[in-house]
């Protein structure tokens, strides 16, 4: 008879709704696809009851004392403001379980900027690499000097504590803990019924080239450039780009440029590689990647992935 693992989900108010909902929505799903209860999940709050959202949202929560520290074989502080995370972190009893809760579960996770301050207050995270969300980095790494903090993935866990950028990086990193429970296969169909085009790796790029570009992107190009993420594998040339995009050849380069700061031929570069990046992170051959980002083959894939991002292949795999 397989035995239950308890979920607590330690939120404070003021907290993104969405951390919270997230990762309980992918433990409870989890709970589905494997067909039977794996996990337990409880929201707690510091004094129990109503705890508001920052999105207004008001969440229903037992109180941190009604779950033993040693009960639970993972806990995610999972946010809440600045100031309301400082006040309870500060309160000895919450102190003292979240330290007790560390040493007796087996992951301790955080999805939020003021938690993991916390948690890097209590020397919890010295000497470990961290993320938070990337407008909070360089803050964070100078409250916690003892800490590794990386500002540009989504999430990561080292020593059994996770820690998160926050946001949709909840269900990015829940999954992953799922797939190290249940296997990539439950994960794979979690991320399916939430209708999810992959399941991000935590090294990816908190901030992706696509959303850089969006910024300053005519509306021209909008369209097409989700056509070239469709049709990625695909021998497209600039010819058919600017055939696509019903312009001269000529005209389509100098707007294109124009638009995204690149020609077309390495923006098309730039994205096959950083879905090849996403890919390596996966047990999926070099050849196959290297097809799926539209490469005759692995050697060529190899080469350009070494010029555009300054390490081997090997050795983002490695990573």
């Amino acid at each position: 008879m397989h035995q239950l693992k308890n979920i607590a989900l330690l939120v404070f108010a003021g907290a993104q709704s969405l951390n919270v909902c997230a990762a309980a929505a992918v433990f409870a799903a989890a709970n589905d696809v494997a067909g039977k209860d794996v996990y337990a999940v409880r929201i707690l709050s510091p004094s129990g009851g109503p705890v508001t959202t920052m999105s207004a949202v008001t969440l229903m929560t037992d109180p941190i004392l009604a779950g033993a520290p040693g009960d639970f074989d993972t806990i995610v502080l999972t946010g809440g403001g600045n100031e309301e995370v400082e006040e309870a972190a500060g309160l000895n009893e919450v102190r003292q379980w979240i330290l007790q809760a560390a040493s007796r579960c087996r992951r301790l996770a955080s999805t939020s900027f003021p938690c993991t301050l916390s948690l890097g207050r209590l020397g919890l995270l010295d000497n470990i690499r961290i993320t938070t969300h990337w407008s909070a980095a360089a803050l964070l790494a100078e409250r916690c000097a003892k800490t590794k903090v990386d500002p540009t993935i989504l999430y990561v866990e080292d020593q059994g504590i996770w820690t998160a950028a926050g946001v949709t990086s909840a269900i990015d990193m829940t999954l992953e803990m799922v797939a190290r429970d249940l296997g990539e296969h439950v994960a794979n169909q979690i991320a399916k019924r939430f209708v999810l085009t992959w399941r991000r790796p935590g090294e990816i790029a908190q901030v992706s080239m696509a959303i850089t570009v969006q910024e300053k992107l005519h509306h021209d190009f909008r369209g097409l450039i989700a056509w070239m993420h469709a049709h990625i594998a695909e021998p497209l040339d600039v010819m058919a780009l600017a055939s696509k995009a019903g312009m001269s050849l000529r005209n389509f380069q100098r707007r294109f440029k124009a638009s995204t700061g690149d020609s077309p031929a390495r923006f098309l570069e730039g994205i096959r590689l950083e879905h090849g990046r996403t890919l390596l992170s996966s047990e999926m051959p070099i050849k196959s990647i290297a097809a799926q980002c539209g490469y005759a083959n692995a050697q060529q894939f190899a080469k350009a992935y070494s010029r555009h991002f300054g390490i081997t292949v090997k050795e983002s795999r490695a990573t």
